[in-house]
């Protein structure tokens, strides 16, 4: 049984989606584009809390304005959208064999 397990699993790196997935996965960790975009959303969460700390509202509502435009911005970059597309893929692969195992 553990001879089949890791047949699966084997069988299962060298599909098509796991390869996209993955190497989608490396291309994005180095985008500079994304990166930025990653420490915007850091920072403009830090400065969200810390004008609700201060009850400060005004700026909590730009700061809140600013990230969700980073968000659409990253959910829309190219790479991005790939990686999900990608990932999604992989994950309904995933769902086919277990499902196929548990009958």
């Amino acid at each position: 049984m553990i001879k089949i397990a890791k047949d699966i699993n084997d069988a299962l790196k060298e599909s098509d989606e796991a390869k996209e997935y993955l190497k989608l996965k490396e291309v994005l960790k180095d985008d500079p584009f994304v990166n930025k975009l990653l420490e915007n959303v850091k920072e403009s969460q830090n400065m969200m809390k810390k004008y609700l700390d201060s009850n400060d509202l005004a700026n909590y509502k730009i700061e809140k304005a600013k990230l969700e435009l980073y968000k659409e911005q990253f959910v829309n970059y190219p790479l991005v959208s790939n990686y999900l597309k990608a990932k999604s893929d992989l994950s309904n692969l995933i769902e086919q064999i277990v499902m196929i195992i548990g009958e």
